[in-house]
């Protein structure tokens, strides 16, 4: 009545069903890891912490349907943007990492600004900007338009740094040996410029592809 599985037979396991139990995980992760950061943050191994994020929402993107997708990029986007104002605006307190940690925080905010933007955003927009005509036109005016506030954000900051009062330690006659102060690899200018690269990027690339064409129906009329 059965047949007898042979040696040389190949079971098959579904792609949608190898990998439930690490995406429960995945998900549980993320939305702790959400939560934790509006609470605040990590006060130690944040490198860690922002790593272990970035991979965990980008295996339950590239595992999940599209539904799934669409909530994990949303997720994954509001944490880059909470992320981004506790960048922009420290709590009173902080202080810039180490030097041996400052790379490391400097390599994995880029990824996540550069790469992460460019990876989750796509999932909310593409379809929007690739609706009509007038959409496209839009998303290429409101990435050029982020160029041209970027620039100007840029000078202004520079301005501030070039007339920035400088707190001296010592004064010997007019010359002012400045107090050695931590600076932070990462900064705001830094996060300004990824953010508005990794927009651009998202917004030109589905303004600029066609739309998905129909897939090719075989004719069954013979």
């Amino acid at each position: 009545m059965f047949k007898k599985q042979t040696l040389g037979d190949h079971v098959t396991i579904p792609t949608k069903n190898r990998l439930p139990d690490v995406k429960k995980w995945a998900w549980a992760y993320v939305v702790t890891a959400l939560l934790y950061l509006v609470a605040g943050g990590p006060p130690q191994f944040g490198f860690l912490f922002l790593m272990m994020t970035f991979f965990a929402g980008a295996l339950i993107l590239q595992n999940s349907e599209r539904n799934e997708q669409v909530a994990i990029a949303a997720v994954m986007t509001v944490f880059l943007l909470v992320n981004a104002i506790f960048l922009a605006l420290p709590l009173p307190g902080f202080m810039p990492h180490s030097e041996n940690l400052a790379v490391g925080f400097w390599i994995i905010d880029k990824l996540w600004y550069v790469s992460g933007i460019a990876l989750f955003l796509p999932v909310l927009v593409d379809k929007f900007v690739k609706k009509t005509g007038g959409h496209r036109s839009w998303a290429i005016a409101v990435a050029f338009a982020g160029q041209f506030l970027l620039t100007l954000y840029l000078h202004n900051e520079k301005q501030e740094e070039m007339y920035a009062p400088v707190q001296c330690e010592h004064v010997v006659g007019l010359t002012c040996t400045p107090v050695a102060m931590p600076m932070s690899w990462y900064t705001r200018s830094t996060l300004a410029e990824d953010l508005v690269f990794g927009l651009q990027v998202v917004l030109l690339l589905a303004a600029f592809n066609k739309k998905d064409e129909e897939p090719v129906r075989p004719d069954t009329k013979q």
